[in-house]
C-alpha cells in the first residue's frame, strides 16, 4: 500500500514521493529514485542498535544540521534531518531480530525561498505502519509544531490522522556530521606591500574587512595572485562560491588567462565579485579544469 505526500494548501514545496507499509518484512520504496524493494533492503547496513542505526543514518545522508531521532508511542523510530537550512529529510529505523536498518522515507523536502529564506507555512505526509496502528501517521513540519529543532526556524510533530493525538514519545536530536568541520574563514597573510586573503604561496586577493568587505549583493573589484610555476597558471580563470550552510552554488568570475608576476606572485588577475547572499561562502578557484585552490570568505547583509 501506497501514500503519497500530501501538501497542506498553503505550501507546494514538496515533490511527490511514494511511502510504504512500515513494519515486519515490509520495505520501503523512494518512487523518484526508482529503487527496487529487494535491493534497496538487501544492500542496508545492519547495526546493534537503533542509535548505531540513527547516527550512521547522519552519516550515510551526510547531514549538515540537525537529526530528531524520534520514539514513538508505539514503538517506531523515526528520523528527521535538516541536512541544510530549511531542507528537510525523514528516515525510519527498522528492528528485526538481532539487528537494526535506517532507511530514507521521503524526497528532500525543501522549505527554502528564492534568496534562500525560510518559507512560511509549512507540509505534511503520511506514513502507513501496518503492524502497529490501523490509521496512518501524519508526519508534520512547519513553524508551530512542539518540537523544535536546535537552530532552525522548524518544529515537527507525528499524530495519528484520526484523532490528531502526538504518537511523539521521545525525541533526541543528533548533531549534524558536518558542524565541527566547516571550514573556517581563511587567514590573512602579507605580499609586497599589501594584505591578501587566502592560502600563503598559492593564492590569495588584496583585501582589507575594514575597507573592502563582502557585501551581499553588492559588487567590488579584487586583485587576485597565484603563486606557482608555468605551467601550473597556463589557461582560462572562474571562481564559483558555495554558502557552506546551504550548499547552494553560484558563477563569480571568469577570464581567458592569467596577467604576469606582481607583488611577489607569479601571476595575478583583477576581478570584480559579488556574491548574493550573507554568510560564510566558499569562493573556488579553477585554472583550466583543474581546482586550484578554495579562499572562504564571510558576507555581510
Amino acid at each position: 500500500m501506497i501514500q503519497f505526500f500530501k501538501n497542506h494548501p498553503y505550501t507546494s514545496v514538496f515533490s511527490a514521493v511514494a511511502v510504504v507499509l512500515l513494519g515486519s518484512g515490509v520495505v520501503l520504496i523512494n518512487v523518484l529514485m526508482g529503487a527496487s524493494a529487494s535491493d534497496s533492503k538487501n544492500s542496508l547496513p545492519r547495526y546493534d542498535t537503533a542509535e548505531q542505526a540513527a547516527r550512521a543514518f547522519v552519516e550515510e545522508e551526510s547531514i549538515w544540521k540537525n537529526t530528531a531521532w524520534i520514539q514513538t508511542t508505539n514503538g517506531e523510530n523515526f528520523l528527521l534531518s535538516e541536512r541544510r537550512d530549511h531542507v528537510f529529510l525523514a528516515g525510519h529505523i527498522t528492528e528485526k531480530e538481532d539487528y537494526f536498518q535506517s532507511d530514507i522515507i521521503s524526497a528532500t523536502m525543501s522549505f527554502r525561498g528564492p534568496e534562500g529564506e525560510a518559507m512560511a507555512g509549512g507540509g505534511s505526509f503520511e506514513v502507513v505502519s501496518d503492524a502497529v496502528v490501523e490509521k496512518p501517521y501524519e508526519f508534520r513540519i512547519n513553524k508551530k509544531e512542539e518540537y523544535v529543532v536546535p537552530h532552525s526556524e522548524y518544529a515537527f510533530n507525528i499524530v495519528t490522522s484520526d484523532k490528531e493525538k502526538s504518537v511523539v514519545k521521545s525525541v533526541e536530536f543528533l548533531e549534524g556530521i558536518k558542524q565541527n568541520d566547516e571550514p573556517a574563514v581563511s587567514p590573512t597573510f602579507e605580499s609586497g606591500n599589501y594584505t591578501m586573503i587566502g592560502e600563503k604561496n598559492r593564492i590569495g586577493f588584496i583585501y582589507d574587512e575594514n575597507t573592502s568587505p563582502f557585501r551581499a549583493g553588492f559588487e567590488n573589484k579584487y586583485m587576485w595572485h597565484f603563486w606557482g610555476d608555468e605551467e601550473t597558471l597556463e589557461g582560462s580563470f572562474r571562481v564559483t562560491g558555495e554558502k557552506v550552510s546551504t550548499g547552494e552554488e553560484v558563477s563569480i568570475f571568469e577570464a581567458e588567462e592569467l596577467g604576469g608576476a606582481q607583488n611577489g606572485a607569479d601571476a595575478h588577475i583583477p576581478s570584480s565579485m559579488s556574491i548574493p547572499r550573507s554568510g560564510k561562502w566558499q569562493l573556488k578557484t579553477y585554472i583550466g579544469e583543474e581546482l586550484f585552490g578554495t579562499v572562504v570568505v564571510n558576507v555581510i547583509s
